[in-house]
C-alpha cells in the first residue's frame, strides 16, 4: 500500500487512528494487523512470484496445489 493510499484510507476512517506518545505519532501494529487479518486477497499469480523469489517455497506450494487438485 502506498503512503498516499494509506493516508487517504486513514482520512476516510478505514484505518485505525494513530496514537500520540512523547510527541510522536505512532500506529499500533496490532491494530493494523487486525485490520489486515480480515482482508482476503486473491492472487492468481501467487505461485509465479513464489517460484521466482523463493524457489523452494514455490515448489512446495505447487506440490500442495497439485495434491489438492488430485494431480
Amino acid at each position: 500500500m502506498s503512503p498516499s493510499h494509506f493516508d487517504a484510507q486513514r482520512k476516510a476512517g478505514n484505518i485505525p487512528a494513530p496514537k500520540q506518545m512523547l510527541g510522536v505519532v505512532l500506529w499500533d501494529r496490532n491494530d493494523l494487523d487486525r485490520l489486515f487479518d480480515c482482508v482476503s486477497v486473491a492472487n492468481d499469480n501467487e505461485d509465479y512470484w513464489d517460484s521466482r523469489l523463493h524457489p523452494r517455497l514455490g515448489a512446495d506450494r505447487l506440490a500442495e496445489r497439485q495434491r489438492q487438485l488430485g494431480a
